[in-house]
């Protein structure tokens, strides 16, 4: 499951876009729950915030068979 956690400058989530399912609609919706909960993010650095104000968080959560592992966040790929 990847998504993009958007926040506003202050760090509060305001939108969690599904980028790539898992196939399995439950993991999917768990992944955006995670977020949904933690509501807000204080103190973003500025260096995340983009020109538009905005922090755009990109997660990758995968499943193995020994566990779920959370990749954490990183740089979206130049070809998105």
């Amino acid at each position: 499951t990847k998504l993009v956690a958007k926040l506003d400058g202050d760090g509060r989530v305001v939108r969690i876009m599904l980028m790539q399912s898992s196939g399995v609609t439950t993991f999917d919706e768990a992944a955006r729950i995670s977020f949904a909960k933690v509501g807000r993010f204080p103190n973003p650095p500025q260096a995340m915030v983009d020109r538009d104000g905005f922090v755009r968080l990109h997660w990758e959560f995968i499943v193995h068979p020994t566990g779920v592992r959370s990749l954490g966040v990183h740089a979206p790929s130049a070809s998105g």
